[in-house]
């Protein structure tokens, strides 16, 4: 944290200044050699952070880490104390960005007579690779759709079905593939006939 002492402030603030000053001139002023380009202050202030790191600390991982340390944390300062409050200062000028995502809807259309390979190959890239717990708890999930668009959400032949799941999901191990079930169910609360406000709940 930068937040030290105001006296070693006070002792170190003319020399801070000064190079400050320096910096500036080398880059936009009238230092030897002229203006450079704007992003040579990257370069500069670089070579003088890697060189009072390089002076002041010893040798040795203890204090490389501590090292590392420092400017991570003088990065997250940095970030909080002037980024934020500018970013802050351009969405009220600007307005905010929304973070909702809209989906495209999935073309999968339910019918009587779809089947289960029919539904696994519209919502999955390759149904052969599925393991066989992944494969049962999505036709599980087939079943509990058909369901619900026929009875509504509180039958309890679904309820049941749904408790059943529950069980089923621990079985399956891989993540990537829990990911995609995820994806599944997004995707057919999204299509469910039903108005309830809670379809298939959170896996």
């Amino acid at each position: 944290m930068p937040y030290i002492k105001e006296i070693d402030r006070q002792e170190l603030e003319p020399e801070l200044v000064a190079l400050c000053d320096k910096i500036n001139d080398m880059v936009f002023g009238d230092a030897p050699g002229g203006a450079r380009p704007n992003d040579t202050l990257d370069g500069i202030l670089n070579y003088c952070i890697f060189k009072m790191c390089k002076i002041l600390y010893p040798e040795g991982y203890f204090w490389y880490n501590r090292m590392i340390g420092m400017m991570e944390c003088c990065k997250q300062e940095l970030y909080r104390r002037v980024v934020v409050p500018y970013e802050e200062k351009k969405i009220v000028e600007n307005g905010d960005v929304t973070c909702e995502v809209k989906r495209p809807k999935n073309t999968f259309e339910l019918r009587e007579e779809t089947s289960e390979d029919k539904f696994l190959e519209s919502f999955i890239r390759d149904p052969d690779s599925l393991s066989e717990a992944a494969r049962k708890y999505l036709l599980t999930l087939f079943k509990l759709y058909k369901l619900m668009n026929a009875q509504g959400t509180d039958s309890d032949e679904a309820l049941a079905l749904s408790a059943q799941m529950d069980d089923m999901w621990y079985d399956i191990e891989s993540e990537y593939e829990q990911a995609e079930i995820e994806g599944v169910i997004y995707e057919l609360n999204d299509m469910l006939d039903t108005k309830d406000e809670e379809l298939f709940g959170t896996v």
